[in-house]
Formats: C-alpha cells, sequence, structure tokens
C-alpha cells in the first residue's frame, strides 16, 4: 500500500472538531470518516478536482476475513482526480486505494475510468 501524503494534503484524522450542535450526550466515538476535496485550475486550462476519504476507528478491529487495522490507522484510504474543462465533461480520471480491509476492495479503482467522456453538467 501507498503513498504517506497523496495529492500533497497530509492524512486528517481528528473527528474532535467542534460542531455548530448542543451539546451531545455522553457517548463513544466508533468511527471517523473524512471527506477531503480540493479544486485546482491548471496550466492548460482544465481543471483538476482531487478527493480523499478516509475512515479511521479508535480501536483494532478485523473485520470478518479482512486484513488486521491498528486503531487510528485507515481502514480505508482512497484518492480520485477528475481532469475536466469548462464544458464539465471529464477528459481524465484517476484512483486508487491505498488502503482497505478486504484484498479485493483496491480492484473498484481501475473502474472510475469509465466516466471519461461523462458530462457533469447535464
Amino acid at each position: 500500500m501507498g503513498r504517506a501524503i497523496p495529492f500533497g494534503f497530509p492524512l486528517k484524522t481528528d473527528c474532535r472538531k467542534h460542531m455548530p450542535l448542543p451539546p451531545a450526550a455522553a457517548r463513544k466515538e466508533l468511527h471517523c470518516r473524512t471527506i477531503e476535496m480540493r479544486g485546482y485550475r491548471r496550466e492548460d486550462g482544465l481543471f483538476d478536482i482531487e478527493g480523499r476519504i478516509t475512515d479511521v476507528k479508535p480501536e483494532a478491529f478485523q473485520p470478518g476475513a479482512g486484513r488486521w487495522v491498528e486503531a487510528n490507522t485507515p481502514v480505508h484510504d482512497m484518492s480520485v482526480r477528475l481532469t475536466i474543462g469548462e464544458d464539465m465533461v471529464i477528459r481524465d480520471v484517476h484512483a486508487v486505494t491505498d488502503r482497505s480491509p478486504y484484498p479485493e476492495c483496491p480492484d473498484a479503482a481501475p473502474g472510475v475510468a469509465a466516466l471519461t467522456g461523462v458530462s457533469m453538467g447535464k
């Protein structure tokens, strides 16, 4: 499994940031999903949209026949980059799964190539 810092931004796993909600009852965190999205204007006039999803659990566990996952390490760490034009048509797309609980999970990433040519604006 791969890159320590994909797309130039570090993994953020702190889900304890304050939300504008009333105080909650006493509870124990079970799972944290972080979704990061960034947009870039390229020198060639196209745009890159990069996203990353990470799932972290505060306790170690093993899901079924999956791999052992240490506490506070990513269960999932998946990244995607879409390249689009001003016409909102997807020109290129890449996805990777750097961490997953099951060996077959990374097999899904190559399927996103089918999005090439799809219009996001209609």
